[in-house]
């Protein structure tokens, strides 16, 4: 009776352990965000006394890690940059036990209204009050004559 109250024992653990969802990642507020905003990457962990790391696509190396998650690990970039758009995930490790990773997540930047202006208007682009200067002569290009 004693083996099979463990065996019973065993396998409801077992179950508990493989029905636990693996980490995810998130970005708050969005995974949309202009040149200098801030955001936050968010990776959850299934397992409270994990380490939480950060990784970026294309990037050989950790990025950042957290020991000791409580629910969620926040790595935090206080003014976004060109370079930090891309696709990131993270994984969790408990001592022990082969580390988990989350699905990947894209942080996009989007277009701010200047830039936009200047896309749509190239070269017609100036600073309020500005002037548009008439074309100098002496800078047009200087032609050949019939030879």
């Amino acid at each position: 009776m004693v083996p099979i109250l463990v065996l019973g024992w065993w396998l409801v653990v077992q179950s508990r352990v493989q029905a636990q969802p693996g980490p995810y990642l998130s970005l708050s507020p969005s995974h949309e965000v202009a040149l200098g905003d801030k955001v936050t990457l968010q990776c959850h962990t299934p397992r409270q006394g994990s380490r939480a790391i950060l990784h970026k696509e294309g990037v050989r190396h950790p990025l950042q890690y957290q020991d000791r998650v409580q629910g969620a690990a926040e790595f935090p970039i206080t003014a976004v940059r060109r370079e930090d758009a891309g696709r990131y995930w993270c994984q969790y490790e408990m001592e022990g036990e082969p580390p988990e990773k989350s699905e990947h997540v894209e942080l996009v930047l989007r277009a701010s209204p200047d830039a936009m202006q200047a896309r749509f208007h190239p070269g017609q682009h100036r600073a309020p009050g500005a002037r548009r200067r008439a074309p100098d002569p002496a800078d047009a290009p200087r032609g050949r004559g019939p030879a």
